[in-house]
């Protein structure tokens, strides 16, 4: 038992950190000359950080549904 608890925290976090990636990629205004990777890791980290409280897959009826960060009414369900 827990080792799925273990496994599903890390579950959890991944599509946390792929959420935000996404969001991040999605902003407007935002390129990355080479050589910044060390600036976009960390607006990645604040990030996350700022929006944990969104950033999970909202699950509806036991299924996975759209992410929570793209659901203005989400309950963190």
């Amino acid at each position: 038992m827990e080792e799925m608890k273990q496994l599903y925290n890390e579950e959890a976090m991944l599509k946390e950190w792929t959420s935000a990636l996404y969001e991040l990629g999605r902003l407007p205004g935002k390129q990355y000359i080479k050589g910044s990777q060390d600036n976009f890791i960390q607006e990645i980290i604040d990030h996350v950080k700022n929006n944990k409280h969104r950033l999970h897959v909202k699950h509806v009826n036991g299924q996975e549904g759209r992410l929570c960060s793209y659901d203005k009414d989400c309950t963190g369900d």
